[in-house]
């Protein structure tokens, strides 16, 4: 079994993004990790997209 982990302080967590820029990353989440690798590790993306589509 693969698992997601998102490591955040509530307390600093928001948005950077507006109606002009959306796609822009948040504050406050310094790590998120998917199916055991890391996606953001120290508040950078990686680049590592180690997700998958699942179909029912």
């Amino acid at each position: 079994m693969d698992a997601d982990l998102v490591v955040f302080d509530p307390r600093l967590v928001s948005t950077t993004a507006d109606y002009e820029n959306p796609r822009r990353y948040p504050k406050g989440v310094p790590h998120v990790i998917v199916n055991g690798e890391f996606v953001v590790c120290d508040n950078k993306v990686t680049g590592v997209l180690p997700s998958q589509t699942i179909r029912a």
